[in-house]
């Protein structure tokens, strides 16, 4: 069985857009140290990998259900 989530990877470039963010220096100090352990190639490969994993684990129900 193929999961919904599969629709938030990184495979199909035409349904992904490019934005700039801002992000406390600590989190970026945090993102390059997975990177130099060799855990992510990229800062754009960890914020993905974020974000999908807060999505799966249902971050976004939260936030919409106290609104």
């Amino acid at each position: 069985m193929v999961s919904k989530w599969c629709e938030l990877g990184y495979k199909n470039r035409e349904r992904s857009v490019a934005f700039t963010i801002r992000m406390p220096i600590k989190c970026v100090e945090i993102i390059d140290r997975l990177i130099e352990a060799g855990v992510y190639s990229s800062r754009g490969e960890c914020i993905r990998d974020i974000v999908r994993s807060a999505l799966r684990e249902g971050f976004h129900k939260k936030m919409l259900s106290e609104s």
